[in-house]
C-alpha cells in the first residue's frame, strides 16, 4: 500500500561485496560523481599505536573509500573497498524513484569495478511512528503497532520505553528480514516515537547482474511491504494518510 505520508526516514539499499573493490575504482566513481552536483569527502581508517617502554602513542591513517552528497544531502552514497550504500533521506520519494536512481548508479558502478561477485543485497527502511500520550500521560503503542512486549512483573505494567528485535528466513526461499522494533522519546511535543525498522536481504547473492539485482530488490521491497503491514494497525495507516 502506499501511504500519503509515509513513515520513512530512511531507505537504503546495500551491497556488500565478496573480494574488496580496488580504491582507484572507487575514486574514479567519486569523481564522475563530484562532475554534477555532488560533494565529497573522504573516509578514512585510522589505527593508534601505543608504546608501553615511551608511554607514548601514535597515529596513522589511510583513505579507504568516499562518501557523496546530492546538492540538499537528501542521497547519500557511501562506497568503500567492502561495499556500497546508498540512502535516500526523508521525505521518501516512492520505489520507483528510489530504485530508479539506485539502479542508474550500480549501472555506474558495474562499469567501473568490472566483474565482481556479491556476498549480500540488502534493502534497509527505517520507519518512525509518532504516537501522542493521552491526558493521563500514556501512550498506548498496541493500538498503531502489533508487536509489543510481554507483560514483566518488576516495577508495574507499564513500560517507560521497549526494544524488540528478531531475524527471519521467509518460508523456503533465500529471502531473510530482521525486525527491530522500539520506542523512544519524540521529537514532536506530547508525542511517543515509535520506530520500525526493516532490514530485507539476501546473502550469498553471486555475479554483479544488474538484471538480477533489479528483480532481486523488487521481491526485498515486497517482502518489506508484507512485514511493514503486519507490523501495523489501521489506527497506523490512518496516521499515514490510507483512504
Amino acid at each position: 500500500m502506499s501511504y500519503p505520508k509515509a513513515p520513512i526516514l530512511e531507505a537504503v539499499v546495500q551491497l556488500n561485496f565478496s573480494h574488496p573493490v580496488e580504491l582507484k575504482k572507487i575514486e574514479a566513481f567519486g569523481a564522475r560523481a563530484a562532475k554534477g552536483s555532488w560533494s565529497q569527502v573522504d573516509r578514512n581508517s585510522f589505527k593508534v599505536t601505543l608504546e608501553a617502554n615511551t608511554k607514548s602513542a601514535s597515529a596513522s591513517g589511510e583513505k579507504v573509500g568516499i562518501e557523496l552528497r546530492n546538492e540538499d544531502s537528501s542521497r547519500i552514497i557511501i562506497f568503500e573497498g567492502g561495499y556500497v550504500l546508498l540512502s535516500n533521506l526523508a521525505p521518501y520519494p516512492g520505489w520507483e524513484s528510489f530504485s530508479k536512481w539506485i539502479l542508474d548508479e550500480l549501472t555506474t558502478i558495474r562499469k567501473m569495478v568490472g566483474p565482481i561477485d556479491i556476498g549480500r543485497v540488502g534493502t534497509r527502511f527505517n520507519n518512525r511512528i509518532d504516537v501522542s500520550y493521552d491526558s493521563s500521560g500514556l501512550a498506548y503503542t498496541e493500538s498503531f503497532i502489533s508487536i509489543h512486549p510481554q507483560p514483566f512483573p518488576v516495577g508495574g505494567a507499564d513500560f517507560t520505553q521497549f526494544y524488540i528485535g528478531f531475524t527471519k528466513q521467509y518460508e523456503d526461499s533465500d529471502l531473510m528480514y530482521t525486525l527491530q522494533c522500539g520506542t523512544s522519546e519524540s521529537p514532536v511535543p506530547g508525542h511517543v516515537s515509535i520506530s520500525l525498522d526493516i532490514d530485507a536481504y539476501i546473502e550469498g547473492f553471486g555475479a554483479f547482474n544488474l538484471d538480477r539485482i533489479k528483480h532481486r530488490l523488487a521481491e526485498l521491497r515486497n517482502l518489506k511491504n508484507g512485514v511493514f503491514e503486519s507490523a501495523i494497525t489501521d489506527a497506523a495507516r490512518s496516521l499515514f494518510g490510507a483512504s
